[in-house]
């Protein structure tokens, strides 16, 4: 379920990851400028509807929040690896890492003939 944590006033640091979130409302929202103010509330409305139901989220296990809030993390996830293992086993394909950097990484897959 959910808990309610009361953090400390003016102590941003005991409450990281609602700041977390203000810095991605901040950095997608302030993209453009608002004459309107209700232009605004459209903007962090979207925002928010995007980040509760569409976006994955790493720490999640790439589902949404929703997801998880609705109980369907686990059945997606067992989908997901059902889907993986269907598409290629191990013995099918080889993944090659080569190149890889500070900032970039090339990846070859190797399929067989019968794949291609």
């Amino acid at each position: 379920g959910i808990r309610h944590i009361l953090a400390s006033p003016y102590h941003p640091q005991t409450n990281g990851k609602l700041e977390r979130y203000h810095q991605s409302i901040k950095r997608d929202v302030n993209q453009i400028p608002y004459d309107v103010p209700g232009n605004l509330d459209v903007a962090i409305a979207g925002f928010v509807d995007y980040y509760n139901d569409r976006r994955y989220h790493k720490a999640l296990g790439n589902v949404t929040p929703s997801d998880v809030l609705g109980g369907r993390r686990e059945q997606i996830l067992e989908k997901r690896k059902e889907v993986q293992t269907e598409r290629y086993s191990d013995d099918e394909c080889t993944i090659i890492n080569s190149e890889s950097s500070r900032y970039q990484l090339k990846v070859s897959i190797n399929f067989p003939s019968h794949l291609g």
